[in-house]
């Protein structure tokens, strides 16, 4: 009984000064779990292209957004094997944040941009910390960790009793989805207190770790295209990634090839790629950094088992949502009830 007393009351007040920022967090991470998916959709027609003979280099289409996109920073590309797919390139500045920008591979041309991965950045960003900097990411992993210990004290005040029909109030049903999700609950508590302490690696930790500058201004690197053309001949491989953001000061190119990349996670290995020699370096702590950091999102996102993975990410994201603001209601109507 002393244990349940306890329970009681850290569930209580550890969960209602957090519970707005819960609501909040569960809310925008549903929002997210689709986001490649209806960027996907609503970019179909600037994203296929008719199939011709011969390809642009693409060296010369990554000059070309350059020019096109003079005040943006050039993050990365994402080139297909399928024949009648554009070249994906994302650019970004801080007035307009990040766009997607499609390049057809005959003949150089855009095709279009689209800034709705903007908008899913912004949930993002929302989602993991507030619009509040490093403040708000602090305040998120706090609140990871409190929503952590709600689920475990809500399972230790939580008793199932012998069913006497359908029941529809509030505690009922605060009781009844904190349990049918739980566990899904508690995968996505743990994994996002994980993304907060696991290194970071690209254009996020850029400005904690130094890069790797050219060690000979005299060699002459190597096409992109040959870089890229031998990661494209593995009949597994049917995209590759390439890293655009540090390109100059580098002597290491980053690539991703395997089955899909999207906003945050990827289908494939990572691996550095020498610019000068085209030596490929395939395992080295950098790149196990990115594989771990990549599953941990995968898990975060439902993404790992496909659409029916993101489906109950989604409706986990709701529930979780649903118990923030129905554990508000409920406190608030016993404080009426006592008044």
């Amino acid at each position: 009984m002393k244990t349940k007393k306890i329970a009681y009351k850290l569930h209580l007040w550890l969960g209602i000064p957090c519970s707005v920022f819960i609501f909040i967090i569960c809310l925008t991470g549903s929002l997210f779990v689709f986001s490649d998916d209806i960027v996907n959709m609503s970019n179909r027609n600037i994203s296929t292209v008719a199939p011709l003979s011969e390809r642009v280099p693409l060296d010369d289409m990554v000059e070309h957004v350059k020019k096109s996109f003079p005040h943006h920073i050039l993050l990365y590309c994402v080139n297909y094997k399928e024949e009648n797919k554009a070249t994906l390139f994302v650019v970004a500045n801080k007035e307009e944040g990040q766009s997607y920008v499609y390049v057809n591979p005959y003949d150089g041309h855009i095709t279009g941009r689209s800034r709705m991965i903007n908008f899913f950045s912004h949930v993002a960003h929302f989602h993991k910390q507030l619009f509040l900097g490093s403040i708000g990411s602090i305040i998120v992993l706090i609140c990871s960790f409190i929503f952590l210990l709600e689920l475990i004290t809500g399972i230790i005040l939580w008793r199932p009793g012998k069913k006497k029909g359908l029941k529809f109030n509030m505690i009922h049903m605060h009781r009844t989805i904190g349990v049918y999700f739980i566990i899904v609950m508690s995968l996505l508590s743990v994994t996002g207190i994980l993304l907060y302490l696991l290194p970071h690696n690209g254009i996020e930790a850029q400005k904690k770790e130094k890069t790797e500058m050219i060690r000979d201004s005299s060699m002459r690197a190597m096409s992109l295209n040959s870089i890229i053309e031998p990661l494209m001949q593995d009949h597994d491989v049917s995209v590759v990634r390439t890293e655009l953001w540090n390109i100059a000061v580098s002597k290491k190119i980053q690539c991703i090839a395997g089955t899909r990349s999207g906003l945050v996670t990827f289908n494939g290995k990572p691996c550095f790629i020498d610019k000068y020699t085209g030596e490929k370096i395939t395992d080295n702590p950098e790149l196990r950094q990115i594989e771990l950091r990549n599953t941990v999102r995968r898990l975060h996102v439902g993404d790992w088992l496909g659409w029916f993975g993101k489906f109950i990410t989604f409706l986990t994201g709701l529930a979780g949502a649903f118990l923030a603001f129905s554990g508000i209601f409920i406190w608030c109507r016993k404080l009426k009830r006592r008044s």
